[in-house]
């Protein structure tokens, strides 16, 4: 569908302003992360993927981890890996094979069709890995260059974004892509620790473990103090929804 022409449409809304976070909140952000590391050395979760250092590893491990909950894929992935070991094999594979064979963990038919849209792009190519192709998305695409090549990005996804919204409160956008007061405030996160890795994982399995959607365990948070949810949402009432 076309887009009205610009001024075609006197009730037009206008696009949300994006704000960047402020220097008061970049600075409390650099703040959390030594708590988050700490807590993930004793509370963090253990995943075979955590280890790899290998992109196509890691792209096949993330692909797989979307709308599906890690312990499934824990146990799904060896033998997964073991039968496609290569991006040649993916795309020697007919994708009614990789759906068939993805059955077991849902979504067979989308990630069978994105499997083969990436192996297409980077089978016979040498040196190159799926971080740069359009068919992985942002979250995976950052995923691959913090796990394979060390870059020192936020990995932002619904639960990096949950916890940012609770801990510091206020408007976003609704497409957190591209709103810069979040995306400020996670980089910020990252640029305080020490390894950028496990600063990452630390803030996923705190969305996963204690920051959870309907049920948070906020007197298990280690970075709980100035919290705005918490501040406005009295233990008894955690059950709500905020």
């Amino acid at each position: 569908m076309l887009s009205p022409a610009r001024g075609s449409s006197p009730h037009r809304k206008k696009p949300r302003r994006q704000v960047p976070a402020s220097d008061d909140e970049l600075r409390r952000a650099a703040a959390l992360t030594p708590r988050l590391e700490a807590w993930f050395e004793s509370h963090g979760r253990e995943f075979p993927w955590r280890a790899w250092h290998d992109p196509f590893r890691i792209t096949i491990a993330e692909l797989l981890l979307q709308r599906t909950r890690a312990s499934v894929v824990a146990g799904f992935i060896p033998g997964f890996l073991r039968r496609f070991p290569t991006w040649e094999s993916f795309h020697q594979a007919d994708e009614s094979e990789l759906s068939d064979v993805m059955k077991p963990i849902g979504l067979y038919r989308q990630r069978a069709g994105v499997l083969k849209r990436v192996a297409a792009e980077i089978a016979g190519s040498t040196g190159v890995d799926a971080g740069w192709s359009p068919n992985i998305g942002q979250y995976v695409e950052r995923a691959v260059r913090v796990m394979a090549h060390g870059e020192r990005l936020a990995m932002v996804d619904s639960n990096f974004v949950r916890a940012i919204k609770r801990l510091f409160g206020g408007s976003w956008m609704s497409d957190y892509r591209y709103d810069l007061r979040l995306q400020g405030i996670a980089q910020a996160l990252v640029d305080g620790s020490a390894d950028a890795r496990v600063l990452n994982w630390a803030i996923l399995d705190l969305g996963s473990l204690v920051c959870k959607p309907h049920t948070p365990a906020c007197q298990d948070c280690p970075v709980s103090a100035g919290c705005v949810f918490l501040s406005l949402h009295p233990v008894q009432n955690f059950r709500r929804r905020p």
